[in-house]
């Protein structure tokens, strides 16, 4: 019947953290989903983002996390060019989201805050350092908040 052990790996690959741990519902969930759209129709429009997603803790607990994550975060990075750009996302499980424009953070503090080194090999540091320490959302179409 196949390989089902191959079949077990290809489903846990596309596993998607955010469908697994607790979120809040309500505003945050349509916030969310805005923000998933948002970068559809970036992707759409710059022909390519490179982006990722998942949950943060305020805290590092250690190997044993809590089920319920303080927020998720995603980042995203153009570089089609002539000018590469990247944004970063924070949203907190806590509180209203009124606006995804001021929840809108560097990709380094999302760094810091993960211990992730998201795009390290897309490109040259000196570039790396240049897209991610800065973050400008009037540098983005927005279709909707």
């Amino acid at each position: 019947p196949g390989d089902l052990g191959f079949a077990r790996l290809s489903k846990k690959d596309t596993e998607i953290p955010e469908n697994q741990v607790w979120q809040r519902t309500g505003n945050f969930q349509r916030m969310w989903s805005v923000l998933a759209r948002q970068l559809r129709r970036w992707s759409i429009e710059e022909g390519m983002l490179y982006q990722t997603s998942g949950p943060w803790w305020k805290q590092n607990t250690g190997a044993v996390r809590p089920d319920r994550p303080d927020g998720y975060f995603r980042v995203a990075v153009d570089l089609n060019g002539p000018d590469f750009r990247g944004i970063g996302f924070l949203l907190e499980n806590e509180g209203p989201i009124e606006s995804l424009g001021n929840r809108v953070v560097s990709i380094d503090s999302i760094e810091n805050l993960t211990g992730i080194d998201f795009f390290a090999e897309l490109m040259l540091d000196s570039l790396e350092a240049l897209i991610e320490g800065e973050y400008c959302p009037e540098d983005w179409t927005w279709s909707e908040q």
